[in-house]
């Protein structure tokens, strides 16, 4: 038996629960906070903790330390990377709840203009932090990790 998958969200439905949202308090725009700096401060722990591995891989000069250390920097990067995937997604789904919004405010109004300049489609500042940067960081690690094993 086969699940029906689920459907996004209506305009309507987006709208509806905006004003809500409004009168309890929490709104769109306080998760859409609160997800961002979570998200933002995933992103820099992933840059700090891929530089203090990095740095320990140059300063060691035995082939078995710095494949130790490289294990190591693949496995907690690579935990690191899973949390700002799930980030990103749920970033990436507020983005698409408040495109949705009103056209008078600040998203969608934002994105109207931003599609009108088609400037980098592709590489957006999620797109970028939460997907590319992340999977870079690992695959350094797993060809580091390549060399000390086999060096050329």
């Amino acid at each position: 038996m086969r699940k029906e998958k689920p459907q996004p969200y209506t305009k309507d439905e987006i709208k509806t629960a905006f004003t809500y949202q409004k009168e309890n308090g929490w709104t769109f725009h306080n998760e859409m906070e609160v997800t961002a700096t979570s998200f933002n401060n995933r992103v820099n722990f992933l840059l700090v903790a891929y530089s203090l591995f990095l740095n320990v891989y140059f300063m060691v000069k035995d082939n078995n330390e710095k494949l130790t250390i490289l294990v190591i920097g693949l496995l907690i990067n690579f935990l690191l990377a899973i949390s700002i995937f799930r980030s990103h997604a749920r970033l990436s789904i507020l983005l698409y709840i408040m495109k949705n919004l009103d056209d008078n405010d600040v998203v969608p109004f934002i994105s109207k203009e931003y599609k009108k300049k088609r400037i980098f489609r592709f590489f957006s500042h999620a797109t970028t932090t939460g997907l590319i940067i992340p999977i870079v960081m690992i695959l350094s690690f797993i060809v580091g990790i390549i060399y000390v094993w086999h060096p050329f």
